[in-house]
């Protein structure tokens, strides 16, 4: 039988972690510099998405794109996640966008059960709730009640995000990495289309 080196495994949970540290470092900061780009929305979403394409396609050389129903639905819900997530960002404050994104724990439990059949225990329940009461007193003062249409895509950025997390966990053989270079890709065809046809009009 054949077994992992104690170090190797060691050196893999490591690389793990630093990684989980570096996209904690990202995730966080993209708020702030989200908010220091005076571009709108729609173009913001479009150079960020080309960026974050010629990166994972330098990553992954030849990404592995197998067009399941489930990839292409993982691919659509990471475009309208990310188009949704900019713009939240840019038409309320950064704590609203970032507290109600964070609610796509709550949709993955609630249709996992129907799209996955897996049930969401009570420590599964406890654990979300404590993790969304956290990040509210976290948040407490920067919460505000204004900017109500970044409120709604805030919100439906988390709903989106669910889904997200749901066709991937459908294809559980299936890196990541493809359905973001997808989905990325997608984001930067529509938002080049929408140019070339607001130009043509005027």
């Amino acid at each position: 039988m054949n077994s992992v080196p104690i170090d190797e495994s060691r050196g893999e949970w490591y690389k793990a972690i630093g990684f989980l540290v570096v996209t904690a470092i990202l995730w966080s900061s993209a708020g702030l510099l989200l908010k220091m780009i005076s571009w709108n929305s729609i173009a913001i979403a479009g150079i960020r998405s080309a960026i974050a394409a010629i990166v994972l396609l330098a990553f992954l050389r030849r990404p592995h794109l197998t067009w399941s129903s489930a990839q292409i639905g993982g691919a659509i819900a990471y475009t309208v996640t990310v188009i949704l997530f900019v713009s939240a960002n840019k038409l309320t404050t950064a704590a609203n966008a970032i507290l109600l994104q964070y609610t796509s724990p709550i949709y993955v439990a609630l249709f996992g059960a129907w799209f996955l059949g897996e049930r969401a225990t009570w420590l599964d329940w406890t654990t979300i709730l404590v993790v969304i009461g956290g990040m509210g007193l976290f948040f407490l003062d920067d919460l505000a009640t204004g900017g109500s249409w970044g409120n709604v895509c805030a919100i439906s950025c988390g709903v989106t995000f669910a889904c997200f997390v749901l066709f991937m966990r459908k294809q559980k053989g299936e890196a990541p990495g493809p359905w973001a270079f997808l989905g990325g890709f997608i984001v930067l065809i529509s938002v080049t289309i929408r140019y070339v046809v607001t130009a043509l009009r005027s």
